[in-house]
């Protein structure tokens, strides 16, 4: 997958950040889920059109901000003045981009800086699996949400979710259910997701836990669900569902998971 601005001798001409007149991605062109509004399935060519689309209308919602300089000024050299403007073509995917430009890293405001970092955790994530399953760990992929509706404050409800997370591991059910089944566990990997859909916000995390061998899946669902249930009542958030609230499936779903995360 490429990032940036593909060149020709067309787009030569106009200025730097400015987006082609045919960039925008119609509905009849994705596919998505109507409940969340996550996109499933789409072009590489319209994604990246869409990245752009959306960048330059953060260019202007946060003209103040530092993501509305990325791509689109030249970047600095200490000591030396400004880049030069070049163009560049990916060794991995024989895509053409920039070099010279201004990067803010955001991966929460750029679209842009967003697409860059998750492909590389994507990368780290693959390697990460891989390694595990020479080691013989056990892998598994947790979901944890909880109940939502249209009036919330995302703002808010972010700020729970991670101190509900912080309490998760450390609360009474949690070391109990661990003690109980005597499983040992490596570490976890955490993502946090947000879409949106016709219950507003839905923030959720995703894990991939690592365990010293192989169990089945109830094994770790008994594990989270009631700790997940109590951190997220001692954060302030509704208690989650016991089933929907915590959801695990096998390393098969975290292999898959990692592999469309940079799509």
């Amino acid at each position: 997958m490429g990032y940036g601005i593909a060149s020709d001798n067309r787009a030569a001409k106009r200025p730097l950040g400015i987006v082609t007149k045919n960039s925008a991605t119609s509905p009849d062109q994705v596919q998505f889920d109507p409940a969340t509004g996550e996109i499933t399935d789409r072009s590489t060519q319209s994604a990246r059109a869409e990245r752009w689309a959306l960048k330059s209308v953060v260019n202007k919602l946060l003209s103040g901000d530092r993501v509305s300089k990325c791509m689109v000024l030249r970047a600095p050299i200490p000591g030396r003045g400004l880049s030069q403007i070049e163009v560049h073509k990916g060794q991995t995917h024989g895509k053409a981009f920039y070099h010279g430009l201004m990067a803010c890293g955001s991966v929460w405001t750029c679209p842009v800086c967003a697409a860059k970092i998750a492909e590389r955790r994507r990368v780290e994530l693959q390697q990460a699996l891989e390694a595990a399953k020479a080691k013989g760990w056990g892998i598994h992929f947790v979901t944890l949400t909880v109940p939502h509706g249209i009036g919330d404050d995302l703002h808010e409800i972010l700020g729970k979710l991670s101190t509900a997370l912080k309490k998760l591991s450390g609360n009474a059910p949690f070391k109990k259910a661990k003690a109980q089944t005597g499983l040992q566990i490596y570490g976890y990997i955490r993502a946090q997701e947000v879409t949106y859909g016709q219950n507003g916000w839905h923030p959720h995390y995703h894990l991939i836990v690592f365990t010293k061998e192989t169990c089945g899946s109830s094994v770790i669902q008994y594990l989270y669900s009631g700790a997940w249930q109590r951190a997220c009542v001692k954060a302030g958030l509704p208690e989650p569902h016991p089933v929907h609230g915590c959801t695990v499936q096998d390393g098969r779903e975290a292999a898959m998971y990692v592999s469309k995360w940079g799509i």
